[in-house]
């Protein structure tokens, strides 16, 4: 029996919120929701069922060790980060950065009605491919675009492993326009989709002639 038992319980919280489970041992988490950075950071013997680690739970499992993970999902970058005795079962795993040069990078999209928002019929279609796309491997990260749309997606899908992006020809208006519902996702093999372009082991995203450098771009978006 875990010393520490949380059950149906939602960790979230600002922008910058994170570890909410830190330098703790012997625990056991069912049923919840994590929504912020590092949610379990040098912790011991974690026993974690049926939970949910959103996008935002980057290294949710860091300096941790004897941890036995089912039923989850962990949608976050570097989920399972210098940790040793992991064992994981039944579990959605997809993360956002970028895994591989070369892999090409598609959107998929959601059929819209006249105000710009997406049928419902279509989105929950998109959803099964998506979900049924990466349980076959067929695509290895995905993000979904917001207000800043495939620019937005595209760097911080190659912040995750340091790997750049070249734009395919792809419009300013696709590029920076709002997709509401719409998947960014990198493919290891050919699939239906709007190509936007592909990775690239050159830390720098560049479209035709231009070319911007990944640390710098960093810089800024950090402060």
């Amino acid at each position: 029996e875990r010393e520490i038992h949380i059950k149906n319980c939602a960790f979230d919280g600002p922008a910058d919120g994170e570890s909410a489970l830190k330098e703790a041992g012997e625990i056991l988490t069912e049923n919840c929701f994590f929504n912020l950075r590092y949610p379990f950071w040098h912790c011991d013997k974690v026993e974690i069922r049926d939970s949910n680690m959103t996008e935002l739970c980057r290294a949710a499992l860091w300096y941790s060790n004897d941890i036995d993970i089912s039923g989850s999902k962990l949608h976050g970058i570097k989920a399972v980060r210098e940790c040793r005795g992991v064992k994981l079962s039944d579990c959605d795993i997809i993360s956002p950065e970028f895994k591989k040069a070369g892999n090409k990078v598609y959107m998929l999209k959601p059929d819209y009605d006249k105000n710009g928002l997406p049928e419902t019929k279509s989105l929950l279609a998109l959803y099964d491919k998506v979900f049924s796309l990466a349980q076959s491997g067929k695509i290895v990260s995905a993000y979904t675009p917001t207000l800043g749309g495939v620019a937005e997606a595209v760097l911080k899908m190659a912040l995750g492993n340091g790997l750049g992006f070249a734009f395919a020809d792809t419009s300013l208006d696709e590029i920076f326009g709002y997709n509401y519902g719409a998947f960014v996702v990198e493919a290891t093999e050919e699939i239906d989709g709007t190509l936007l372009g592909c990775v690239t082991e050159a830390a720098e995203l560049t479209l035709g002639a231009e070319k911007l450098a990944l640390d710098e771009l960093q810089s800024i978006y950090e402060n």
